[in-house]
């Protein structure tokens, strides 16, 4: 939206900046898992990725100048999640790289985890 603006491009739709944080901790399965999340309408994935784990993703707003990085309290909510399901459980300790990014979603919805994934094209 910033670059629209900037640009003088006139826009009907609004944006949501859906940011998504994710971890790779010690290989725990061959196979894919998707977790429901306790307490919340979405899934997080835990997926084997060259000999680790993948564990993602979170699901927050954020606005164009905050940073792009993967937060203490998203890697402790990731890891609690984890340890609801998977044993042994897994500490900040354990994670051995992680990553995020942001997603330019269709506004609309209250929850970032509802954010229409569709796009529209104006021309």
């Amino acid at each position: 939206m910033q670059l629209l603006e900037q640009s003088d491009v006139e826009f009907e739709q609004r944006l949501d900046l859906v940011h998504g944080s994710h971890l790779l901790l010690p290989h725990v399965s061959k196979f894919g898992h998707l977790l429901e999340v306790p307490g919340e309408e979405r899934v997080v994935f835990v997926l084997p990725f060259k000999g680790e784990t993948l564990l993602g993703t979170t699901e927050v707003r954020q606005k164009i100048d905050e940073p792009i990085a993967c937060s203490t309290d998203e890697s402790t909510d990731l890891l609690k999640l984890y340890n609801h399901y998977f044993e042994p459980d897994r500490e900040l300790k354990d994670v051995t790289r992680s990553f995020a990014g942001l997603r330019p979603l269709l506004s609309g919805s209250q929850l970032a985890s509802r954010a229409s994934s569709e796009y529209r094209i104006i021309r």
